[in-house]
């Protein structure tokens, strides 16, 4: 946190000439990637036969290592490379710590009490069913809860979170990260910029949850009566120390009249989250809030109609929009909580050497970007904010 500064150009000068394994890899950055696949069943299998064991024995020991059934306070840790995307499952357990520090297909959770969960990025859905007074951190594409009473939940997820029959949540934006977090989230092909923990669709007759602040951290969400949390994501950075980098944007969900919408162009996902990173819990004492933020691939024509409320698909000024922002992917964010929120993010671009689309400044260095951001203020932030959060649907959007 704190202001902007000079040390930011050094950073963008960092990231333009390439990134070391310490430094975090942009969702822009890998949008063209396949999707990580893991080994095959019969290699996984392979894993943890020893010499003379049979194919069945082996099979044995890779459920055993895949399913935690019937525990009482144990601690189970699966680290990087241990699960290789595969499925992993939790039943009747109590008391217990589970550290899921490896990506994973799918997640089940039923019938566990008094647990708490830390579960790295997930490819597919976590299902957390029939369990009470539980703790969870968790990155998934989609997350399911059935029945669950007296839970709190720090999440990354893109999609609306289900909510059937559950009682007693709270949730709160994930805030949590360590240096093997961008390799876990861009092989999941999940975007840091699409965190909607806030959305969910409730069914049954259960009771809305609870939204925790921004400041809410894991120890706030983790700590238990006479069971302080163990970091283990100490021993995955294997310095014993974890970044303070704001990786997943903290966003609050609450939309305000005030504030401003911006867009930013592919190629400015370094810029976008200097930015984001900087209107957490407020800014330079005033009361500003990052309010929501997403990314998108290439914008069809028609919908850039639609954002930027042009008449015509033939006019100068809206192919050059259509030429910058119909490449994608492209990064939105809502910021809100004051009407100078718009002066505010153009100072802040100013020192990263990016100005506004249609306001070229000419002290800047013929050699930086410029022209590439995009601020809708007023009714008409609130506007554009509603139809790139809400409406707009892309190749990225699932």
């Amino acid at each position: 946190m704190g202001c902007l500064g000079s040390k930011d150009k050094d950073e963008l000068e960092k990231a333009e000439k390439g990134r070391d394994r310490r430094q975090f890899k942009w969702s822009y950055d890998c949008v063209e990637e396949k999707r990580w696949k893991g080994p095959g069943k019969d290699e996984f299998i392979a894993r943890f036969r020893e010499e003379g064991e049979t194919a069945a024995e082996g099979r044995a020991k890779m459920e055993k290592h895949l399913n935690s059934v019937e525990l009482e306070g144990e601690t189970r840790v699966w680290m990087p490379g241990e699960l290789d995307g595969y499925d992993i499952t939790f039943d009747k357990c109590n008391g217990c710590d589970f550290y899921v520090l490896d990506i994973t297909s799918q997640v089940q959770i039923d019938n566990c009490e008094n647990c708490r969960f830390f579960i790295a990025p997930c490819v597919g859905s976590v299902f957390i069913r029939n369990s009470k007074n539980n703790r969870f951190i968790l990155a998934a594409s989609q997350v399911r809860l059935y029945q669950c009473n007296d839970t709190k939940l720090m999440m990354y997820v893109p999609r609306r979170a289900v909510l059937e029959c559950c009682k007693g949540l709270s949730v709160a934006c994930w805030n949590l990260n360590y240096f093997q977090l961008p390799t876990q989230f861009s092989r999941c092909q999940l975007s840091l910029f699409d965190n909607g923990w806030y959305n969910y669709d409730d069914f049954g007759t259960g009771s809305a949850p609870k939204v925790l602040p921004v400041s809410t951290t894991p120890d706030d969400i983790m700590s238990m009566q006479d069971r302080p949390w163990k970091n283990m994501l100490k021993e995955l950075d294997g310095e014993g120390e974890v970044s303070e980098q704001v990786m997943v944007p903290l966003t609050s969900g609450i939309r305000k009249d005030d504030g401003c919408f911006v867009l930013f162009s592919p190629s400015l996902g370094h810029v976008a989250s200097l930015v984001t990173g900087h209107f957490s819990g407020g800014y330079g004492g005033k009361a500003l809030d990052l309010a929501a933020t997403r990314e998108f691939g290439a914008i069809d024509d028609t919908s850039l109609e639609k954002l930027f409320t042009e008449r015509s698909k033939f006019g100068k000024q809206f192919k050059q929009r259509s030429a910058l922002f119909g490449k994608g992917p492209v990064i939105g964010c809502l910021v809100t909580g004051a009407s100078g929120a718009g002066g505010i993010i153009r100072g802040l671009l100013r020192t990263t050497g990016v100005c506004l689309l249609g306001e070229a400044d000419p002290d800047l260095s013929p050699d930086l970007k410029a022209g590439q951001v995009y601020i809708w203020e007023g009714s008409s932030a609130k506007k554009a904010a509603s139809f790139f959060l809400d409406e707009l649907k892309t190749s990225l959007d699932g």
